[in-house]
């Protein structure tokens, strides 16, 4: 068995992958065959690796391990997806009892990973991010509430929560006369998704509230959508969700996942087929109208769901007011041309970690600047570096040790040509940050991935 890696750079063959990937190729051979092939090393560029590797250290095999911890992806009918280049060596027994649940639902928000990230427990996907998207913001609005958004602290005891295990309740809700507070579902790229009508009643997207994305912010400046994201399909795919409400049912496009045409949705804009799902629509509600599984409503918003800390005093509305443009300014800045009276204003605002404060600068058709600064802002937490190291084991085995955040999921995908990638699964680290696993080879040439999404 020869194991490799190799830091690289310069140009080849091979698609680049993300900084927050790692890679190993592990090529296996019997006694009489030659070493991996040279070329094949010689191409491998663009890659980033992020990790440690021991050559030759054999370990002897522990016996008695417990059942993997690993959760992988299964098909329609519930058959675990068979892996390429590596496999769980079968002594070390089944999987988690919801490792279907887990995979499925951790598959959705991968294509956002590291900046929207998971973890779970027996009942819940918990999704850490900041609610603010990779795209655009606040450009299209004609009737503003002078919010913007800057970034939330959906992190820890404030994560969101998707049941693993959703259930069809016996008296549904409708979003048409509940639900005007808080949100009734997560995006994949997490930012929430509230109400299609404010909490006035009125649709936000015909009044003119909504930007080019479907979205706007809040009264603590949270941004979030009110209408369908289906932008996000240029990322995820048209098969696959664009996000899950929080009962627990995912939420897809304007056709099926396999291309079909929609048909014969209910008053919550779902249906069966085979499972529960929901639908986007262009017209009313937008996105799910109702919770067709079981939620808890508490003061008018589904619980438990994080909360919002805002940083300034409530804004008013400001009519007649047309956000025209947007630009993000670096990492934590951003800028937006707005115009007021046939008169054209700017509105800069950014958050400063090191400060913990918020500003907000607002320039007049004059040139004058109104400048506030506030305290309070709560900087997303950062996390852990990760590493990954592996020794040869006798038998033909490969034993890995990953290190990183403690408690979160990362998604490892295997390739046997390095063109085309397939999840392996997720894993989710302990306590410690740590997490000790042996895979077993079932092809002649393995590459072995920490990253997403697959399709790279």
């Amino acid at each position: 068995m020869l194991v490799r890696s190799k830091e690289l750079g310069g140009e080849g063959d091979f698609s680049p992958l993300p900084p927050s990937s790692m890679v190993f190729l592990i090529l296996f051979r019997g006694a009489n065959e030659p070493p991996g092939s040279p070329e094949m090393i010689s191409r491998l560029r663009h890659s980033v690796f992020r990790s440690s590797l021991a050559c030759g250290y054999v370990l002897a095999l522990q016996t008695g391990l417990p059942a993997h911890e690993w959760h992988r992806p299964h098909d329609e009918s519930g058959v675990l997806v068979a892996s390429v280049g590596l496999s769980i060596p079968t002594d070390l027994g089944a999987g988690p009892e919801n490792e279907a649940e887990v995979a499925e639902r951790a598959e959705a928000f991968t294509p956002f990973f590291p900046k929207v990230r998971v973890r779970w427990d027996e009942s819940w996907l918990y999704v850490e991010c900041d609610g603010m998207p990779d795209h655009g913001l606040m450009a299209g609005i004609t009737n503003w509430q002078q919010q913007v958004g800057i970034p939330q602290n959906y992190f820890g005891d404030n994560a969101w929560q998707i049941p693993l295990s959703p259930q069809l309740s016996d008296t549904p809700i409708s979003t048409s006369d509940n639900l005007f507070r808080g949100a009734i579902a997560l995006a994949v790229n997490g930012v929430p998704i509230f109400n299609a009508l404010n909490n006035r009643g009125e649709d936000a997207f015909l009044i003119g509230e909504l930007d080019n994305w479907g979205g706007h912010a809040g009264r603590a400046d949270d941004y979030h959508y009110h209408a369908a994201p289906l932008h996000l399909q240029e990322v995820v795919g048209e098969a696959a969700p664009i996000a899950y409400a929080l009962d627990g049912y995912p939420i897809y496009g304007l056709r099926e996942p396999d291309g079909s045409e929609v048909v014969g949705l209910d008053e919550s804009n779902g249906h069966f087929g085979p499972d529960y799902h929901y639908h986007a629509s262009l017209s009313y509600p937008y996105i799910n109208g109702g919770m067709r599984g079981v939620v808890t409503v508490a003061g008018g918003q589904i619980e438990p769901q994080p909360s919002t800390r805002g940083v300034r005093p409530a804004t008013t509305p400001l009519r007649g007011a047309e956000i025209i443009s947007y630009e993000a300014q670096g990492e934590s800045g951003h800028s937006l041309v707005y115009t007021y009276n046939n008169q054209s204003y700017t509105l800069e605002w950014s958050t400063s970690e090191a400060a913990s404060t918020a500003t907000f600068a607002r320039t007049d058709p004059a040139g004058a600047i109104d400048s506030n600064t506030y305290e309070g802002w709560v900087a997303p937490p950062d996390f852990a570096e990760h590493s990954l190291e592996l020794h040869s084991q006798g038998g033909g085995r490969l034993r890995f040790s990953f290190r990183g955040e403690p408690g979160m999921a990362y998604p490892f995908a295997t390739s046997t040509d390095f063109q085309g990638w397939q999840r392996f699964g997720f894993l989710q680290l302990g306590d410690d940050g740590e997490e000790i696993f042996d895979l077993a080879p079932s092809a002649a040439t393995a590459f072995f991935r920490m990253g997403a999404p697959v399709s790279e």
